[in-house]
């Protein structure tokens, strides 16, 4: 069985992370909200609380509560009250604080205080007094396509480059953003080819992305032809503008041809490391063995000095979810990759019989890459996941004794599980904590214990047993370029 010995350093950071985890995470969404008003004429002046917020059409930042309400002025014509309606937001207020246990009665307290609990829906288009309305010229159009739902990324992508050209063609005075441009801003308010974003988030997306309008497009694929329905909203008014249909011949999109291996491999395997990490950590590293006169547990723990980058005991690459805006509770299964390069001086503890361990330092360098299934839990309060990732390692290890020095190399496959949750705070940095158990390289350390021992030592398990935290960079590019790859 593995002991894990922790020191006041590494247990003062965790404080710290578990403080700064739930504050982040008590009031998800924050005290302020996004809403969209529109008005008939266009121009009006929007107030709240009597701040001015701009002019209709817009989506503004308002604070959140119970009641509320708007007025709309416009020069010439009566002003307009307009009375906000709210709702208790259970996904994000009760639902969010309710992954904390015990500690969440304290969230629904903190939410309720500062109003963070309350959603306003946005007001329907406000109509002014017509009689005394002028003839106005309408701005122009600008158009985001959004992505087409089909389960098939690659082919999902091509065919909403497709749908824009297509539009651009249709509605030649309108702005149309480039579908490429605009993919990572639709998954960070949880909006991609096989889910579409709750309501509730649409307009910070629609804000987000500064469009008056947006094609969504559901696609069917029959025989050798890629039916395609879109519709082109207005998500003032969230009604229909027009409905268009396509069809596309498999020959014209280079995705459909794809054999249903490689498209079944695609559209469930992460292969795009994303995410580059540093970890802080503590933990123990258990040999377990059978010695010619006995079996016995040897444990070894890290070496702590007082640099910072001690505690930093390894770099690495990953692929993590984009950050999640207002998602509703999803379960996740794929396949996601791991490249890891790690370091460890550690040192035996004295053990009885034997201590002819004790006392010899271990630099212990180990690189990591593999591929493996993960399942997850998204919320909006962050990331749940356990991961089984067979891995293939190359070992270093270098020792002295006896003002000799000794090195040791070793490759072969091992195996780590890890169970860990993992939060963004902000759209590149994200924070994960952790624990994992990973096997190592058996033959290796039987030739080490039994060259520093001077006995004849089987090792039948190596495992190193660890927990911490790492702090996470997320390239939101990576895997799009990826997949320009396979187009």
């Amino acid at each position: 069985m593995a002991h894990i010995k922790t020191n006041s350093y590494l247990s003062k950071i965790s404080a710290v992370f578990f403080i700064f985890w739930f504050a982040g995470c008590a009031t998800i969404g924050g005290s302020h909200q996004d809403i969209k008003v529109t008005s008939h004429p266009q121009g009006a002046e929007v107030f709240y609380n009597g701040e001015l917020l701009g002019h209709t059409p817009g989506i503004f930042s308002i604070s959140r509560g119970k009641t509320g309400s708007l007025l709309l002025k416009k020069p010439g014509l009566d002003s307009v009250n307009v009375p906000l309606s709210s709702s208790y937001r259970w996904g994000d207020s009760f639902g969010g604080n309710f992954v904390f246990l015990y500690l969440a009665p304290l969230g629904w307290g903190l939410d309720l205080l500062d109003k963070s609990a309350w959603r306003f829906s946005s007001p329907l288009p406000v109509h002014f007094d017509t009689a005394k309305k002028k003839e106005i010229e309408e701005p122009p159009l600008v158009i985001a396509i959004a992505p087409p739902q089909l389960n098939f990324e690659l082919l999902s992508d091509e065919i909403g480059e497709k749908l824009e050209a297509i539009v651009r063609k249709k509605y030649p005075g309108s702005q149309v953003l480039p579908y490429d441009k605009t993919l990572d801003a639709f998954s960070t308010f949880s909006y991609d080819n096989t889910q579409v974003s709750p309501r509730e988030s649409r307009t910070s997306l629609y804000k987000y992305l500064g469009v008056t309008h947006l094609v969504e497009s559901q696609v069917a694929r029959k025989n050798d032809q890629i039916i395609v329905d879109a519709n082109l909203n207005d998500i003032y008014s969230d009604q229909l503008v027009e409905h268009f249909s396509t069809t596309f011949s498999k020959s014209q999109l280079k995705a459909a041809s794809q054999s249903s291996v490689t498209e079944a491999l695609l559209s469930t395997i992460s292969i795009v490391p994303n995410d580059i990490s540093f970890d802080v950590t503590s933990g123990a590293v258990t040999i377990a063995n059978a010695a010619s006169d006995g079996s016995q547990s040897y444990l070894a723990y890290p070496d702590i000095d007082n640099s910072a980058l001690s505690y930093i005991s390894g770099i690495g690459f990953h692929s993590v979810n984009s950050p999640r805006l207002y998602n509703n509770i999803k379960p996740i299964f794929r396949f996601v990759p791991d490249i890891t390069a790690s370091y460890n001086h550690i040192h035996f503890s004295r053990q009885i019989p034997y201590d002819d361990l004790y006392g010899i330092g271990f630099s212990w360098y180990k690189f990591l890459v593999g591929i493996g299934p993960e399942l997850g839990l998204d919320t909006s309060a962050g990331y749940f996941y356990f991961q089984f990732l067979p891995l293939y390692g190359l070992d270093y290890v270098h020792w002295e004794k006896a003002n000799q020095s000794f090195d040791s190399n070793s490759a072969g496959f091992d195996l780590e599980l890890e169970l860990g949750y993992l939060f963004f705070v902000s759209d590149r940095l994200n924070l994960k904590l952790f624990g994992r158990v990973l096997s190592g390289q058996q033959s290796q350390w039987s030739n080490i214990l039994s060259q520093v021992s001077g006995r004849s030592i089987i090792v039948n398990n190596v495992n190193s047993s660890i927990f911490g935290f790492s702090i996470g960079y997320y390239f939101s590019g990576a895997k799009n370029e990826v997949k320009k790859w396979f187009k």
